[in-house]
């Protein structure tokens, strides 16, 4: 069905990529716009983490009974666990590594307006845990190592966590 999708109209086309994005994901074909989105635009990134992750400080309640808004969190799911992007990656290692810090530095911004800064850093921790080696070949990027150096809170543990997970 989107094989031949050039001539679609964007809209139409990120609507049936995210439809269809837990089969793409095991078909073997990638959501092309999907995911130059997620690289390209901090806030739609956040977009698709808020459909995930609740907001915080909020009252307690329990499980939803909203079945479009499980549906929502499940595709929101899909979609972040099935992206293995790089913000950056078609640029140079240093330029890449400053389009990263930049693209990093904007979803936790737009996150913590949304009062979604814990799920932010989960989610950006994956992306800084899977970018490619630095310039001095150590993990984690050079990126993610000016994030530890501001001390932000929690991103070492998710780091971390995501580092192990990628063995």
């Amino acid at each position: 069905l989107l094989e031949g999708s050039e001539g679609l109209e964007p809209n139409k086309l990120l609507r049936l990529e995210i439809f269809f994005s837990a089969m793409l994901r095991h078909s073997g074909h990638q959501p092309r716009l999907l995911w130059k989105l997620l690289s390209e635009q901090p806030k739609f990134f956040v977009q698709v983490l808020e459909l995930n992750y609740r907001p915080e400080k909020r009252p307690k309640r329990g499980p939803s009974t909203d079945h479009d808004e499980i549906a929502r969190a499940k595709a929101a799911c899909e979609i972040l666990d099935g992206w293995e992007g790089t913000p950056g990656a078609e640029f140079s290692p240093d330029e890449r590594e400053e389009y990263l810090y930049q693209w990093t530095r904007s979803v936790l911004d737009h996150a913590q307006e949304s009062r979604r800064s814990r799920g932010a850093t989960i989610e950006v921790a994956k992306v800084l845990a899977r970018a490619p080696y630095g310039k001095d070949k150590l993990w984690p990027c050079l990126a993610a190592r000016r994030f530890l150096e501001e001390h932000l809170d929690g991103l070492f543990g998710c780091l971390h966590a995501e580092g192990f997970n990628r063995r």
